[in-house]
């Protein structure tokens, strides 16, 4: 047997080594988390009209009876992939085009639906919206994931089912509202979300939304006389304010004296 070899560290080496891996650490979790970032900022890109388009008419071909209904809630709504297979057809306000909602992030509430999603409910049936394949088996009777049928209708639709998963609905919904006009707190009450930061993250600084309001504000310089110039008038306008303010003075320090 050779002899044994104690393995001796340099103490003083061993602390400059400390702040450079600790940095390299630091420096590879900010780019794990900026790129975690960049993946869910793409996943939730909205989807264009025709997108979503492609994307109904793919789950109404596809095998799952209730795929197509699964996206039209989804696009009709803004709700949650949870809150739309929990929903039941005796939770809905026909009339006035509401759905209660009992459990959800931000505590129960009345959640707007459409018309067209109302007509969409009435040539159904009773019971739950989404009823659970197996409900014998199932702990709560009605179905939890639609993941599978939806990443096939997407890819049907041509769509990366990368990206597109069933919260970009949601997000295309929301977004569709923002564009819209509609004012934050109204999107708020159809969203479910709990606080008004939440929904400021789909006001997009581009867009013709945006576009629109900026526009409100225009206002053109009024055309002047053809003697005038803008620094004439300028001067005048400088002349009468310089005389209001003497005028002013003269009258707080009348009254001053008075006193």
């Amino acid at each position: 047997m050779g002899e044994r070899r104690e393995l001796t560290v340099d103490g003083g080496a061993l602390r400059s080594f400390i702040p450079a891996l600790s940095e390299a650490v630091l420096l590879r979790s900010a780019a794990q988390r900026d790129h975690e970032v960049h993946r869910r900022s793409l996943q939730e890109a909205p989807l264009a009209d025709h997108q979503a388009d492609a994307l109904l008419k793919a789950a109404i071909a596809d095998s799952d009876p209730y795929c197509w209904l699964f996206v039209a809630f989804g696009l009709n709504t803004a709700m949650r992939h949870s809150e739309i297979l929990a929903a039941r057809f005796d939770q809905v306000d026909w009339e006035k085009l509401r759905l209660h909602v009992p459990e959800a992030k931000a505590g129960q509430r009345e959640q707007p639906i459409t018309a067209q999603l109302r007509d969409i409910l009435k040539r159904e049936r009773e019971g739950w919206i989404f009823p659970a394949q197996r409900p014998k088996l199932s702990k709560v009777g009605h179905r939890t994931r639609m993941d599978r049928p939806f990443e096939r209708a997407v890819r049907a639709a041509g769509l990366n089912a990368d990206l597109v998963t069933p919260h970009v609905m949601r997000h295309t919904a929301i977004t569709n509202l923002v564009k819209s006009g509609a004012d934050l707190p109204t999107i708020q009450k159809i969203s479910g979300h709990k606080t008004l930061a939440m929904v400021l993250r789909y006001t997009h600084v581009h867009g013709q939304h945006i576009d629109r309001a900026i526009a409100t504000l225009g206002r053109t310089v009024p055309e002047l006389p053809s003697n005038e110039t803008a620094s004439t008038v300028a001067q005048e306008l400088h002349k009468t304010a310089k005389a209001a303010r003497v005028v002013m003075l003269s009258r707080r320090a009348a009254t001053s004296r008075h006193r």
